[in-house]
């Protein structure tokens, strides 16, 4: 059995780390209570004669779920939709903003042929943002003039996921953006939205590759540019299809949805240890 306090009953978090929810029964623990510790993330438990924490008991769990895992030291995330607030609502956003039917631009991105095209290509340096900009410009028949900076503008960092990688870095755990390409240039979206090369220990852009999520060869390239290998690495999309292929390397996966606070309690309970120094 397994006492969690603090954030680690949350289901969502107990369901990324063990890939299930565990039975669980409410418990407690004389003689000790939460307390806030210096320099940490998570409260610990500090000894009070007349003091009692209060969590869950985990009662379910097998011997090797129960073992401390191996330490993670690096953390790879993607940028639309984790780093950054959702796309979808970006888009509608952009739709409204240009006075698109509602769906116009997610069909022009995902459904007309030269759209789906051109987005590809783009993404693995094969077209320029220009050619993007001209060509998503004239299937939506709007100006084509700086087209992908007014499809991102209403996009903006997700605070929480922000906040997490960074207390992850402080930590000593070696931080990498990993991206399909939105171009960058003449418009950088990364480093328009604050999230460039200083914010980072490594950039991985699949233009610059000139490979795509989810090729299992960017994740390759993403484990160079740390110098880590798979099992010591947790890696963030919001797209399950971009997992496999990290698993497949022995990469911890954890798939972002709509919920950023699960997700950063996610990221603290695997990156940082709670237990004092």
């Amino acid at each position: 059995m397994l006492l969690c306090y603090g954030t680690l009953p949350f289901n969502a978090v107990l369901k990324s780390l063990l890939g299930r929810k565990p039975e669980q029964a409410p418990a407690s623990a004389p003689g000790v209570r939460a307390a806030r510790l210096a320099d940490r993330v998570y409260p610990g438990l500090v000894v009070r004669a007349y003091g009692s924490a209060s969590g869950v008991v985990l009662t379910d769990l097998s011997n090797k779920e129960a073992a401390l895992p191996a330490p993670y030291r690096g953390l790879i995330l993607d940028f639309g939709g984790v780093l950054t607030t959702r796309m979808r609502l970006n888009g509608e956003a952009f739709e409204r903003s240009e006075g698109l039917t509602p769906g116009a631009y997610f069909a022009a991105l995902s459904e007309h042929p030269d759209g789906v095209a051109i987005y590809a290509a783009l993404e693995v340096g094969e077209a320029t943002q220009e050619d993007w900009n001209r060509v998503i410009g004239g299937i939506l028949g709007i100006d084509p003039t700086h087209l992908m900076q007014r499809a991102l503008a209403n996009l903006r960092p997700e605070p929480q996921i922000v906040a997490a990688a960074e207390r992850a870095r402080a930590a000593g755990i070696k931080v990498a953006m990993l991206s399909n390409s939105f171009g960058i240039e003449p418009y950088n979206p990364y480093e328009d939205k604050g999230m460039w090369a200083d914010s980072f220990d490594a950039v991985i852009l699949s233009e610059l590759e000139g490979v795509r999520k989810p090729s299992p060869l960017i994740y390759q390239r993403a484990l160079d540019a740390l110098g880590l290998s798979g099992p010591e690495c947790v890696f963030v999309d919001d797209h399950p299809e971009n997992l496999p292929p990290a698993e497949a390397l022995g990469i911890r996966t954890v798939h972002h949805t709509t919920d950023p606070t699960a997700t950063a309690a996610v990221l603290d309970s695997l990156l940082l240890d709670p237990a004092p120094a």
